[in-house]
């Protein structure tokens, strides 16, 4: 399942920083692409405030899914902080029709960063708030900490991928030859 949030969150886990230390917001493209993915294009370029406002939410929102995958609550300062980034924009609903069938959709008032900022955390307390909240997951392998969604059966899955599964099954089986 493909969430905004994790997209924007990731952007900064362990493994990114472990194999490309320069931040994915100071490239221009990554941001360009990360807004086309999810239908967020703004005209406006980001500023130096506006960065630091995606810095400071991405923080946010990774410390408060932290606190979720270890069966925490979200402290309440944080909490209040979340809803700070929902309010941040006016938005209006649109009824559409798409492949035959109705739905609503979010119309900004005005395309802005604000409008980005309030989208991923929408995004974000959708996710924390829907009814299968027990399969987010932080991978295991401490150099990656990648956040997913857990889509097998018996909610089981401990690493994002094969590669850290693989990594970390190599590394389990090292240590025992260790010993």
């Amino acid at each position: 399942m493909d969430f905004l949030c994790f997209d924007f969150i990731n952007s900064n886990s362990q493994w990114r920083i472990t194999h490309d230390p320069h931040d994915p917001f100071q490239d221009e493209q990554w941001v360009n692409d990360l807004l086309d993915k999810w239908q967020l294009k703004v005209s406006p370029s980001l500023t130096r405030q506006q960065l630091e406002s995606l810095i400071s939410l991405r923080s946010l929102l990774a410390e408060s899914l932290g606190a979720i995958c270890k069966g925490e609550v979200i402290p309440e300062a944080q909490f209040q902080e979340i809803n700070h980034y929902l309010s941040l924009t006016k938005l209006n609903y649109q009824l559409i029709k798409e492949n035959e069938r109705y739905k609503t959709v979010p119309n900004p008032v005005v395309r802005d960063w604000n409008y980005v900022l309030s989208s991923i955390t929408a995004s974000f307390a959708q996710l924390i708030s829907g009814p299968e909240v027990n399969r987010i997951r932080q991978c295991e392998n401490p150099q990656c900490k990648w956040f997913f969604y857990d889509e097998s059966k018996n909610y089981s899955r401990r690493w994002c991928g094969n590669t850290c599964a693989s990594l970390m099954k190599v590394r389990r089986f090292r240590e025992k030859q260790k010993e």
